[in-house]
């Protein structure tokens, strides 16, 4: 297992932390040791302390997911026995299905996830199938139902790219949009205000025949 630290080029003190595992037994372990470490890192240390390395990115084979660090001990003693226990599985192409399943699960230990960061990710990352099944469909029915509080911390927070990112999946609707908009739009950026109201100019399920401008 190999741990490679992406750093951003505009933003050099943000940085991705991503690591590739093997799909063996003993990849697992050391991937729930690795893990272990980090987390144990950042609640001691602090030293993971933006938005954007929040989150650890594992890459096993041609997939990939996401783990939280900000969790507490108990919630990364759960996701540790969950992957010692998939590492016991002896055949290589269910331990990895076990394993994936199990990945998409891990945005509901993210409480501390206010723009639900790792619960997008994950979704963006299914493939067509992934989404129609049980996880998919599920995930889906969790982003659609805190669609607001995920725009109103992108908007509180000025992340535009954040926003977009997660208006392009098509999970939340022009009207809450709008409302939102209706109602931080004194305490928005210039920039946030030009960019939403675009997004309702844009958008075919507006509520309002008239256009937004500055």
């Amino acid at each position: 297992m190999e741990k490679v630290i992406i750093r951003d080029v505009e933003e050099p003190e943000k940085t991705e932390i991503h690591t590739k595992i093997e799909n063996t037994k003993e990849g697992l372990k050391k991937l729930a040791r690795f893990f272990s470490l980090l987390v144990s890192d950042y609640n001691t240390n602090n030293i993971y302390c933006d938005e954007h390395n929040k989150i650890m990115s594992v890459e096993i084979n041609s997939e990939r997911f996401w783990l939280p660090l900000d969790i507490s001990y108990d919630e990364e003693n759960i996701i540790v026995s969950g992957i010692l226990a998939i590492s016991s599985i002896p055949v290589a192409k269910l331990r990895k299905q076990c394993l994936l399943n199990y990945m998409e699960t891990i945005y509901r230990f993210s409480k501390n996830d206010y723009g639900r960061t790792l619960a997008i990710l994950v979704y963006k990352n299914m493939s067509e199938e992934r989404k129609r099944a049980k996880n998919g469909r599920t995930l889906k029915q969790y982003l659609t139902v805190t669609s607001q509080t995920i725009l109103l911390w992108n908007m509180t927070t000025d992340n535009i790219p954040a926003l977009l990112d997660f208006w392009e999946l098509g999970l939340s609707s022009a009207k809450d949009l709008k409302l939102l908009y209706d109602n931080r739009f004194a305490k928005l950026s210039i920039p946030m205000q030009a960019c939403i109201m675009q997004l309702l100019n844009d958008s075919t399920c507006r509520d309002t025949d008239s256009e937004y401008s500055l």
